[in-house]
C-alpha cells in the first residue's frame, strides 16, 4: 500500500539523496514541506474574501499533516524548531474532530490573527478551511490595573477623577489578555513531512520537477511573455481569478491585508515585501527588489480581467 507522507531521512533515503540536498530543495522553493501534527486543539479559521482577513468559525481537535506558508518551514530548518501562531491547511480532512462552534475564551476575546467570531460562516461542502494552533489565554499585568481602577471607583463615588478613570478603564478593555502559542504551536524538525506528491518531484539526477507545485504557475493565459511569468504575475493571477469582478480598490486591500496578516493566499510565494496604500515592493527570483504603484496595479488588473472577460474565462 502507497504511503501518504515520508519523514525527511526516509524521503532521502527513497530519493536516493542525501538530507541536506532534501533542506536545500525546500530552503529554494523547489518543494514544499509539510508539518505533521500530533493530536492537539486548532481554530478553524476562514478567510472574509472582502477584506482579506480572518474569521474564526469553530474549534476542533487534529491530528495529520498541515502545510503552513513555507516560510515557517525554513524557519525550523534554520532554528530546528518554532512556534507556529498562523493559520496552515489541513490535509487529512477525515482526521477533524471534536468540532465546536463555541469561542474558547473569556469574554470573547480574539488573538490579533483572527478578526471576529462567527460560525455561521462555516461550510465545509463550498469552502476552504484552514487551521490555526489554538493558544493558551492569559490576563495582562494591565488588565490587573482596570480591576484596581474598578474598585477605587466603587468605594469612593465622589473620587475627583471617576470620570477620566472610566475613560481610561474602557480604553482597557481590548487588552486584558495575551495569548501564548506555546502549547499547541510547538513544532521541531523531526516533525517534517514530504508528502507523496512532493517525493515524485525528486528525479533519477535528485533536481525537482517544480510544475507540480501549487506556489508556482508555468503558464499565465493573460501573459504573452515567452519566459515564466513573474511573481508578481502570480500574485495579480490568483487575485483576478477570486475577486477579478470587483473594484480594483477593493482587490488592492485584499492584498494589503493578505500581507499584513501573513495569510499568503495570495502572495504564497512572499515575494511582496512591503505593501502600503500608494505602491507596494516586490523581489524578483534573482533577489532584485522592484515597486509596483498603485496606478500600474491598477492598469494591470484591468488588463487581465479584460482578457478574462473577452474570453469567457469567469
Amino acid at each position: 500500500m502507497e504511503r501518504r507522507y515520508y519523514t525527511i531521512p526516509e524521503a532521502a533515503e527513497q530519493a536516493e539523496c542525501t538530507i541536506g540536498d532534501i533542506h536545500h530543495y525546500i530552503q529554494t522553493g523547489q518543494i514544499e514541506a509539510a508539518l505533521y501534527s500530533t493530536q492537539r486543539q486548532f481554530f478553524v479559521v476562514m478567510l472574509d474574501q472582502t477584506t482579506g482577513s480572518n474569521i474564526g468559525v469553530g474549534t476542533v481537535y487534529y491530528q495529520g499533516l498541515i502545510l503552513p506558508h513555507q516560510g515557517w518551514i525554513r524557519a525550523i530548518l534554520e532554528n530546528n524548531k518554532i512556534v507556529l501562531s498562523v493559520t496552515a491547511s489541513p490535509l487529512e480532512l477525515s482526521n477533524l474532530t471534536h468540532y465546536s462552534q463555541d469561542n474558547p475564551f473569556r469574554d470573547n476575546c480574539l488573538p490579533d490573527n483572527i478578526k471576529n467570531w462567527n460560525p455561521e460562516r462555516f461550510d465545509m461542502r463550498n469552502q476552504s478551511l484552514m487551521l490555526c494552533p489554538l493558544p493558551r489565554q492569559a490576563r495582562t499585568t494591565i488588565s490587573a490595573i482596570g480591576d484596581l481602577i474598578d474598585k477605587t471607583l466603587f468605594q469612593f463615588d465622589e473620587y475627583k477623577d471617576k470620570k477620566e478613570a472610566k475613560e481610561f478603564r474602557k480604553d482597557l478593555d481590548g487588552i486584558r489578555y495575551v495569548f501564548n502559542y506555546e502549547k499547541n504551536g510547538n513544532f521541531a524538525l523531526n516533525d517534517l513531512r514530504l508528502t507523496k506528491e512532493m517525493l515524485f518531484c525528486l528525479n533519477s539526477d535528485n533536481k525537482l520537477n517544480t510544475e507540480n507545485s501549487p506556489n508556482h504557475l508555468d503558464k499565465l493565459p493573460w501573459c504573452d511573455s515567452k519566459q515564466s511569468p513573474s511573481r508578481i504575475d502570480e500574485v495579480l493571477e490568483r487575485l483576478v481569478i477570486d475577486h477579478g469582478l470587483k473594484a480594483t480598490g477593493q482587490i488592492w486591500k485584499v492584498l494589503i491585508n493578505d500581507v499584513a496578516n501573513e495569510s499568503f493566499v495570495y502572495d504564497r510565494n512572499e515575494a511582496i515585501d512591503q505593501i502600503d496604500d500608494l505602491s507596494l515592493e516586490w523581489l524578483t527570483r534573482s533577489g532584485e527588489s522592484k515597486q509596483m504603484k498603485y496606478k500600474t496595479f491598477t492598469n494591470k488588473i484591468s488588463d487581465i480581467r479584460g482578457f478574462y472577460i473577452t474570453n469567457n474565462l469567469f
